[in-house]
């Protein structure tokens, strides 16, 4: 999916600018947040997922998370890469072990958008609900609405 794609689906200005500085560096976003200096692999691995070659990510996460020697970050990257892939159902396992992890409003967009992809509204509405509870934004509260609308939930989106 393209920017301008996610741009014109319903995102405000909130989870666009989340997802466009992730699209940008990944690692950045991280390091500002969490302040864990990733290994030479993980290193590696983001820079394959800037220049969106997934797969070979998705490997190199991988092999970080078996060998356990990543930080609950390298969960939602990996998910963010299997996003990217249309890996949905993987890409909700990874990003619900990170939520489970760190309740990071990070993985908690990430989990809505991929519910919002695959057309599961009332999971992203409950993951909306996350959000709104941690933060109370006019955006949220406007994507909220907008997706309780066309779950048909006319009520909560009033």
């Amino acid at each position: 999916m393209s920017v301008s794609a996610i741009l014109n689906n319903r995102w405000t200005q909130y989870i666009a600018g989340f997802i466009i500085a992730m699209m940008v560096d990944p690692v950045c976003v991280f390091s500002q947040s969490q302040n864990v200096v990733p290994s030479l692999q993980e290193v590696e691995a983001d820079t394959l997922v800037n220049r969106g070659n997934f797969e070979k990510a998705v490997s190199i996460y991988t092999t970080l998370i078996k060998k356990k020697k990543a930080s609950s970050q390298v969960l939602y990257k990996r998910a963010y890469a299997y996003y990217n892939l249309e890996r949905y159902d993987e890409a909700l396992q990874d990003v619900s072990r990170y939520i489970d992890e760190s309740n990071d409003p990070q993985g908690i967009v990430l989990r809505a958008t991929i519910h919002e992809q695959i057309g599961n509204y009332t999971a992203e509405l409950t993951d909306i609900d996350m959000l709104v509870a941690q933060h109370v934004s006019p955006e949220l509260l406007r994507w909220r609405a907008s997706i309780a609308m066309e779950a048909g939930a006319y009520a909560v989106a009033q």
